[in-house]
């Protein structure tokens, strides 16, 4: 039993080393651009950074025609929100694989109270079934809400601000292939 738990730990060591591995890749980003006195987010993709404005795309593919560039001024931007695309997907099978692998492990941990008690309604395999189970089911509910963190940059309409955090910025244009 020992051998399948080093090898499952070294099996989903590798998927994790992988997962870190794939995120080098570029993938559109989504936006979220709240303007001072707007209740709503303009939302799409960052599309080409300025000294005085911001364009973003409202379609990810190229090529782009104007009707689908928007410019915000600096002046009027308040702070900007980011997220990866499909990060809630990654964070919800990824929490999956790693919650199905904790309750595998927690449950079978907790095996010899069952030999002690000997229940007739169920047995080590359903006991093994169910806390795999859980483990996946709550796994992927807390991989999903760490994959919708978004990045909150803060603007304030200040120039400085905008200029200090260009670079970063760039980090998340849109990428024509």
């Amino acid at each position: 039993m020992k051998t399948v738990n080093v090898f499952l730990i070294l099996f989903f060591s590798r998927i994790f080393k992988s997962a870190i591995a794939q995120e080098e890749i570029q993938y559109p980003h989504k936006i979220w651009l709240y303007e001072e006195n707007k209740p709503l987010a303009e939302k799409g993709y960052l599309y080409a950074l300025s000294d005085t404005f911001i364009q973003l795309a409202s379609v990810k593919y190229y090529p782009l025609q104007s009707e689908f560039l928007k410019e915000i001024k600096i002046a009027d931007i308040e702070y900007i929100r980011v997220r990866q695309k499909a990060s809630i997907w990654k964070g919800a099978v990824f929490g999956t694989l790693l919650g199905a692998v904790a309750g595998y492990a927690v449950f079978n941990s907790g095996m010899s109270s069952v030999d002690k008690y000997r229940y007739d309604i169920i047995d080590k395999n359903d006991l093994l079934i169910i806390g795999t189970s859980i483990g996946a089911f709550s796994g992927a509910a807390l991989g999903a809400l760490i994959g919708a963190y978004k990045v909150k940059i803060p603007i304030n309409g200040q120039k400085a601000k905008y200029l200090k955090q260009k670079n970063r910025l760039e980090t998340y244009l849109l990428k024509s292939d």
